[in-house]
């Protein structure tokens, strides 16, 4: 197995202490699971947290329901029960790191093994533990706008950007590799990412030839389609969706829907009235929701219908594990809430959200749900919305949002891609009743 060390840019400050890890086989117990060694070969952008149980609502989607699975409290455990003793090994291999940064990981790691041993949970209120590493075109990523973001069933997190070369990215937890290439572009245009069943990664361009194309098995294969004109969130993008039924639903200023037999069927003319369709999000039952220019919109049993009275323009939609349905607008309240007995609670100014622009939505392992706005990150917790004003992404004009299978949030904005994810060594200061000679060494008073 591999592993690899390297300071990441931090952008709250922090030096980072994480150790990003190729997706290389790393080294299980006897006693794991089918299920774990079936993931062997993933991607681990952060330390590996114990598998437990199945990965979730699907390929990508960063969900899961099984209550034996880490809290986002316990986000930066490491999985020091199988992979304590290789990173020992491989640390001490590793002529570029000295005994004492080696001695500092070593201590991180039995630390996160004493906690979760014990059932304790990190706090991670407000973010204010949080690690933030960015990456910026000075640091290899292509271009600067992040429109897309997904992660395969393989583990690796996908980067689709705006741009006229390299719009389209693999991250590998170290470096970003252009694993297709996007011919015919033509000018500067954006690729949006969509995962399927099976391994499948749908790609689609703006502007340009071979405008979709599908990932599958290490293969590109365009797909001869005559896609919608894009539509607009500071950049244009032609948005993608795979339903759990293996259909894939191509938005912009019209829509298409192309079976798994290949099969084409052009509904433009059927939804022409709700106006561009900008984002779409399958409920727990199956039912297909569209963010259009005039609302949301319910496709069910081959019929479109209105069923809310939310009729003002949509720019995102994501379906809770709950069943609810949260919807971002460009008004005041920034934010839609449908729950699953049909109520509409509105976020806005009063409950936090002081940000209009709502373009990326997604939630995470406790059911937190993350807000992605053209003037900064946000989270829904307990009816309130929360800002982040630790890290640059404070001011950030977001395009998408990512919550990752280990447990981490990947963010998209017009100046890069950002990484959050908790920090094992908490920090206290005198905001948290932490005395001057505490402080500087000395003991605590009750």
């Amino acid at each position: 197995m591999g592993w690899v060390f390297r300071k990441a840019r931090s952008c709250n400050g922090r030096i980072s202490t994480r150790l990003p890890i190729l997706p290389l086989t790393p080294t299980l117990s006897p006693s794991a699971g089918a299920g774990a060694r079936g993931e062997a070969h993933a991607l681990q952008t952060i330390l590996p947290l114990p598998r437990r149980g199945g990965e979730g609502r699907g390929e990508g989607d960063g969900g899961g329901t099984d209550k034996m699975r880490p809290s986002v409290n316990d986000l930066s455990i490491s999985n020091c029960h199988s992979q304590l003793f290789p990173v020992m090994v491989t640390a001490m291999k590793a002529r570029a790191t000295s005994e004492r940064r080696f001695a500092l990981r070593l201590f991180h790691c039995l630390l996160s093994l004493s906690a979760w041993s014990a059932g304790a949970s990190l706090p991670f209120d407000s973010l204010r533990n949080a690690q933030c590493d960015s990456w910026q075109t000075s640091d290899g990523l292509p271009n600067h706008d992040v429109v897309s973001l997904v992660q395969t069933s393989d583990g690796y997190i996908w980067v689709g950007m705006f741009g006229s070369t390299n719009s389209l990215v693999r991250f590998n937890g170290f470096e970003f590799v252009s694993e297709v290439g996007l011919a015919g572009v033509g000018g500067n245009t954006s690729t949006c990412l969509a995962v399927g069943k099976n391994g499948r990664l749908w790609i689609s361009k703006a502007s340009g030839t071979d405008a979709l194309i599908l990932w599958q098995q290490g293969k590109a294969t365009p797909v001869e389609i005559r896609l919608p004109p894009p539509v607009n969130w500071g950049v244009p993008f032609v948005p993608l969706y795979e339903d759990r039924g293996g259909n894939l639903w191509i938005g912009g200023g019209g829509l298409l829907v192309r079976t798994p037999e290949g099969q084409v069927k052009d509904l433009s003319a059927v939804t022409k009235g709700f106006g561009d369709i900008r984002q779409m999000a399958e409920d727990r039952d199956g039912t297909l929701w569209l963010a259009t220019g005039h609302g949301l919109v319910r496709h069910q049993n081959g019929v479109f219908d209105q069923p809310y009275p939310i009729t003002n323009t949509l720019y995102s939609i994501y379906s809770s594990k709950e069943g609810s349905l949260w919807m971002g607008t460009d008004t005041e309240p920034g934010l839609l809430q449908v729950t699953p007995l049909g109520t509409i609670i509105r976020y806005g100014e009063a409950q936090g959200l002081t940000s209009r622009g709502v373009g990326a939505v997604c939630e995470d392992w406790e059911s937190n749900i993350w807000i992605g706005t053209y003037a900064g990150l946000y989270y829904v917790k307990d009816g309130k919305v929360h800002s982040i004003q630790a890290t640059d992404l404070r001011t950030a004009f977001i395009f998408c949002l990512l919550w990752d299978r280990e447990g981490s949030l990947w963010v998209g904005t017009s100046d890069g891609l950002y990484h959050l994810y908790a920090n094992p060594i908490e920090q206290y200061g005198a905001a948290d009743g932490l005395n001057e000679a505490a402080a500087r060494g000395g003991r605590f008073r009750a």
